[in-house]
């Protein structure tokens, strides 16, 4: 029976709020599977990120991501840098990133830069679509990621988020799915 009230209590707080495109200034975490192409083993994700936005429409962003599998990979990646959004429609915003980037492949570490080019659009009062591209230079090889992101908003400062990224990472391609809980303050 609390099962049934806080369900039925979380539904109508989600439905009585409603909210646009989230500002820039959130901490979200998240956790998901990998399905890297050159294992036949599935993987574990977990992400830690966030973003502060300053003055004129620009941004710091952070990410410190881990992907591991008990065969092969366990990749951490940290990245630090600065971005800027245009408005680009009633309820969508175009930005781009450019980011510092660590990566930490088991005995083998790099640094590099990570250039993203994003697309954030509120759909509905409370759903987000956002799409992005990353392009990477880290250990003399490019690659590149796609990814998408639908996001919920339970209230303007709290959302939840489910996304698949497809990433070409030192030359093996790795499939990823995750959730994530994000705060906007």
């Amino acid at each position: 029976m609390k099962y049934f009230t806080s369900v039925k209590f979380a539904t109508l707080l989600a439905l009585s709020t409603s909210t646009h495109a989230s500002d820039y200034t959130y901490i979200d975490y998240a956790l998901g599977a990998t399905d890297p192409e050159s294992t036949s083993a599935s993987g574990e994700y977990s992400s830690l990120s966030g973003s502060f936005e300053m003055q004129n429409r620009a941004f710091i962003a952070f990410q410190s991501n881990n992907y591991e599998d008990d065969r092969r990979y366990d990749i951490d990646i940290t990245a630090l840098g600065i971005g800027a959004y245009v408005d680009s429609g009633i309820r969508t915003d175009l930005y781009g990133l450019v980011q510092l980037v660590k990566t930490d492949l088991g005995n083998h570490e790099d640094t590099g830069f990570r250039i993203t080019i994003g697309l954030r659009s509120s759909i509905s009062s409370n759903i987000e679509l956002a799409v992005k591209i990353k392009h990477e230079d880290v250990y003399r090889d490019t690659s590149k990621s796609y990814a998408a992101e639908l996001r919920y908003y339970l209230t303007p400062d709290f959302s939840a988020g489910a996304s698949y990224e497809t990433a070409d990472i030192n030359g093996s391609e790795m499939n990823t799915l995750y959730g994530s809980l994000r705060l906007n303050f």
